[in-house]
């Protein structure tokens, strides 16, 4: 979907081993056809979201683990640095832009930038058909991302409905 410069992807969930997906309506197809022949590409962390999901419904849960991990990581920096650069000017966006420490860890940057950057905080974020408890849900699967990417392997088993409750915590993230 195309929002003036802005493209964006809405991505629907897994039921079991099939994908669904809504169909696609006139005018979605009409900004597809436009964003094609402009050759705009989707942001990496949308497009890396959809790989988690494909992933998923092929059985990769490792791999889809991972992938929706940094897609997570990947959308909430790009979501602080987009607030931290627009107004109302803040100190706290001035020292978010001029950190010259690494980068936040992953929970500091769900739970503590968002608000110290003027939005509300992430526990309180909700709208309709959002798992109440994402924010803990999205640092788990955070966890589960690093054990993948770092050794291969989980540091604990994911079923096959926790992957699910996995991808929900993300697609929250994204909202």
């Amino acid at each position: 979907t195309q929002y003036g410069n802005r493209i964006d992807q809405r991505n629907f969930a897994t039921y079991g081993p099939n994908l669904v997906v809504r169909p696609l309506s006139r005018e979605l197809w009409n900004t597809l056809s436009d964003e094609v022949a402009r050759q705009c590409e989707p942001p990496v962390s949308e497009s890396i979201f959809c790989d988690g999901l494909v992933s998923l419904v092929a059985g990769d849960q490792l791999k889809a683990l991972l992938e929706l991990g940094v897609a997570c990581e990947i959308e909430l920096t790009r979501l602080l640095d987009d607030v931290a650069r627009i107004p109302p000017d803040l100190a706290a966006k001035s020292e978010y832009i001029e950190r010259e420490s690494p980068w936040p860890k992953f929970s500091e940057k769900l739970e503590v930038w968002p608000e110290k950057l003027g939005l509300e905080r992430s526990e309180v974020f909700t709208l309709p058909g959002l798992p109440r408890d994402w924010v803990d849900t999205v640092k788990d699967l955070y966890k589960l991302r690093n054990s993948v990417a770092h050794s291969g392997k989980l540091i604990s088993t994911a079923s096959s409905t926790s992957v699910s409750m996995y991808l929900f915590a993300a697609n929250a993230l994204f909202a």
